[in-house]
């Protein structure tokens, strides 16, 4: 399917990891005769306006309308054929389902992108599909079935010498193996995830895996050194201007704060993450750090704000049809 690059720009963007392109167009195929090409290019048209329209209502957190439009988009692909198109729709529903927290659903859907991928010879997109799956199996908290596919991700993405793949599948092993509480093995993973990202010059990765190391910190109670780290964490999303790293940070830096018992700086702290969320359009991240103010103002026993804050996080939640 060929997006105009800006078109290309914006979805890269908003859907996060996807497989490359697939080459080839289905007109060029095989020859079809005149009448049944427009037809062809007419559906196309129509699914590529539909697949547009998706990404434009998961822009502003439309996530059911974004869910209708890219089913839609992706029925049309299939019928004409286009599985450039069918993979990126594929990509876009399973980001809709994980911002649902709907993983069970992310899973089929990474499932049927996998076994496509493997069809085509996609070794990279191969991986990207075992790693995603992989994190869906941990969000469920399936953490050996997380382990056993981040690990095949890590093989392929070693084969094919894909090093910035490799350092985000090994940051994912580390999350799996601090969430069934081996923090050396996490520790160990997120410094060579960490290592990568600095030979590589990724930032953005960098900066992720010093925020693995606070929060595994902070699993283990060292709050100080989970300080440290986030506070690392937030300079490079500042420096690179990631403000959805930045309100995560400094979410990350209230509840280590909070776990202090300084909850009033756990409450500024989470204020500027909030602040940034609305300014962003992150209905997710507001209701969760709208959560987190109350739990703050609960603990310091005022009951009617912690109230205020908690009612405030259910409504946007049900706005935007989170399960949880």
């Amino acid at each position: 399917m060929k997006l105009p690059e800006l078109r290309l720009m914006i979805l890269l963007a908003l859907l996060g990891s996807l497989s490359p392109p697939f080459q080839g167009n289905v007109l060029s195929i095989f020859p079809v005769y005149p009448a049944l090409a427009q037809t062809l290019e007419s559906r196309k048209a129509e699914a590529d306006q539909l697949f547009n329209q998706g990404i434009n209502k998961f822009r502003v957190n439309q996530f059911q309308e974004a869910l209708e439009s890219w089913q839609k988009a992706l029925t049309i692909y299939r019928e004409i054929g286009d599985r450039q198109g069918e993979a990126y729709s594929l990509n876009g529903l399973t980001n809709v389902y994980r911002a649902l927290d709907d993983y069970q659903k992310a899973i089929e859907n990474l499932q049927q992108s996998l076994t496509m991928a493997r069809k085509i010879g996609d070794r990279k997109g191969e991986a990207g599909s075992l790693n995603d799956i992989g994190n869906a199996y941990r969000a469920l908290g399936d953490y050996q079935k997380a382990i056993d596919f981040i690990q095949q991700s890590l093989v392929l993405k070693r084969e094919i010498g894909d090093r910035t793949g490799e350092a985000n599948s090994v940051n994912n092993l580390g999350i799996a193996y601090g969430s069934v509480g081996d923090y050396q093995k996490a520790i160990e993973h997120f410094h060579e995830g960490l290592a990568i990202a600095r030979e590589k010059r990724d930032r953005f990765i960098e900066g992720s895996s010093l925020g693995n190391l606070g929060m595994v910190y902070y699993l283990m109670g060292d709050y100080s050194k989970a300080i440290d780290f986030h506070q690392q964490s937030l300079a490079i999303a500042r420096a690179i201007g990631n403000r959805s790293s930045q309100a995560k940070s400094l979410n990350n830096l209230g509840n280590a704060y909070n776990s202090q018992g300084d909850y009033q700086k756990a409450i500024d702290f989470y204020q500027q993450s909030l602040a940034i969320a609305r300014a962003i359009g992150d209905r997710q991240g507001e209701a969760k750090f709208l959560n987190n103010i109350g739990n703050a103002y609960r603990s310091l026993g005022d009951y009617s704000k912690a109230n205020d804050f908690h009612q405030h996080s259910l409504a946007i939640k049900r706005e935007i049809g989170l399960q949880r």
